[in-house]
């Protein structure tokens, strides 16, 4: 199948690493694993599927370890979403590259590694180029960032093939600032380098790849990017993607204006102003003279009467009380908010 850039990915395989616990991301993962945390009330993975649809890979494993089934009852064999899902549950965990050689079994042609916490616009397209122009083995995906002390920096040569991997350089250390963007092109020849059991890319694959010359090179992309593992990380992704709403219908048919997006269950009082971006949740409540400015509120939420929330993202069933204001945070399901408050800069289970 070839994607619309022309792509023929015909047969290839997209596995996910989404089989962390998401301890990061509490409140919001208290509930539900990672890959159902709503990102404009969509599930997380809906996002990342659409991401691979795009670009013709129509069959995803979703390597899992606990809370499989809320995804399984979700997403079931894919076909809903244009692909064709498979699930591999860990009993105990693998790690990053002991989850890939648990498929080894059918993994015989060229197949994608991506990590499940990941949102970009990475053209996949491009890194799968290069990856077949080189010959490579293996071929990473890297992405710029301001402060790499924070990451671990890939340095390259000037044809692309990767040197060495530094992990939270201090100053003076190197002059790359290109981290590791957790999308990986791999051939069946990368598995060879992976023992049975816990096996992570990180500190065991790619160092043996190197190790062994073997044919390894990196893309740099400085296309959108953000790791969702935080709360703060999360809450900027659902407004950066709530700024790029456009007028016309979601992608359940709904009515939408530019950058705002009301369910059709909503109940919005005349009096209520909305500021965009605007996400409101079914069942969501926004009463009299209350303000929702750059927000994203999930499921039956209320905004009581002269309520504000701005630059927010709102878990089900909150309650913002009569006259409080609400700024800067993340509030997990259920929190509610007693009249007269003022609360910001915070994330709250």
């Amino acid at each position: 199948m070839q994607s619309e850039s022309g792509l023929d990915a015909t047969g290839m395989t997209a596995v996910v690493l989404a089989g962390g616990k998401a301890t990061r991301l509490r409140p919001l993962s208290l509930s539900r694993p990672k890959g159902m945390v709503p990102v404009l009330n969509r599930p997380f993975m809906e996002h990342v599927l659409d991401y691979f649809h795009q670009y013709g890979i129509t069959k995803v494993v979703l390597a899992l370890g606990h809370a499989a089934e809320p995804l399984r009852a979700h997403f079931g064999d894919g076909s809903r979403f244009g692909v064709r899902i498979e699930y591999s549950v860990e009993e105990e965990p693998l790690g990053t590259a002991g989850a890939v050689k648990k498929l080894e079994g059918s993994l015989h042609d060229t197949f994608i590694v991506y990590n499940g916490d990941v949102y970009t616009t990475i053209p996949l397209d491009e890194v799968i180029a290069v990856h077949r122009a080189r010959k490579a083995i293996a071929t990473i995906a890297l992405t710029p960032v301001d402060d790499p002390s924070q990451y671990g920096v890939v340095e390259t040569d000037e044809k692309g093939s990767i040197r060495r991997f530094i992990e939270k350089p201090g100053p003076g250390a190197t002059s790359a600032n290109s981290i590791n963007a957790g999308i990986y092109v791999l051939e069946p020849g990368v598995l060879g380098h992976m023992n049975e059991g816990f096996v992570m890319f990180e500190t065991d694959v790619f160092p043996s790849l190197l190790k062994a010359g073997a044919p390894f090179y990196a893309h740099e992309s400085d296309a959108y990017w953000i790791d969702i593992g935080t709360p703060e990380k999360y809450r900027r992704l659902n407004l950066d993607l709530a700024d790029l709403i456009e007028s016309g219908e979601d992608s359940n048919g709904h009515a939408t204006d530019a950058r705002i997006l009301v369910a059709p269950d909503a109940v919005v009082d005349p009096s209520a102003t909305l500021l965009p971006p605007v996400v409101i949740g079914p069942g969501t409540t926004i009463m009299e003279d209350a303000i929702v400015h750059r927000s994203v509120l999930w499921e039956g939420c209320t905004i009581s009467e002269r309520g504000s929330v701005r630059d927010s993202v709102l878990a089900d069933k909150c309650v913002v009380g009569p006259h409080s204001s609400v700024s800067r945070c993340i509030l997990g399901e259920g929190t509610h908010i007693p009249a007269d408050s003022i609360v910001s800069d915070l994330s709250m289970p």
